[in-house]
């Protein structure tokens, strides 16, 4: 069971997820804008790919799996998302203004995330769904997280 699955569960559920992740896709956004990609000299094609991952995202949070239509979109909205968080890791992968410890975390999160791409295409996520997508953000975030201040 994914995320998704867990907040459309209930009202609450849905109304919490849809505040939460909204809350961290604008200050990420404003992170990413104001602090980090100037700072390290991001190429603004970083900022494009993030802000259409961070769409994805908030079609994800707007758009519940509650079945039928509305789980197809939701699920083509967050696989957008999700797509787009591996070249955003390759961007420090390959930058030269990065620590190289910073660039080996950003080489695991991204094998990371190829590895569960890798599993989910070949339908074995069964009951780690949950597990697997949540160190998937987690990933993406330490690799931004230890970029920015290591």
């Amino acid at each position: 069971m994914s995320y998704s699955a867990h907040a459309a569960a209930t009202k609450a559920g849905i109304i919490y997820y849809l505040a939460s992740f909204s809350l961290h896709l604008v200050l990420f956004y404003i992170f990413a804008l104001k602090w980090f990609a100037p700072t390290y000299g991001l190429p603004s094609i970083f900022l494009v790919i993030l802000f259409i991952a961070e769409l994805g995202q908030l079609g994800a949070l707007l758009i519940p799996s509650t079945g039928g239509r509305m789980t197809l979109a939701h699920d083509i909205t967050a696989y957008l998302m999700h797509i787009l968080l591996m070249p955003l890791s390759l961007f420090i992968v390959f930058s030269n203004n990065f620590s190289m410890f910073a660039r080996l975390v950003a080489v695991i999160a991204t094998s990371y995330m190829v590895f569960v791409w890798l599993t989910f295409i070949k339908g074995k996520l069964n009951d780690r769904h949950l597990l697997l997508q949540t160190i998937y953000g987690l990933s993406f975030h330490v690799a931004i997280l230890v970029a920015a201040f290591l």
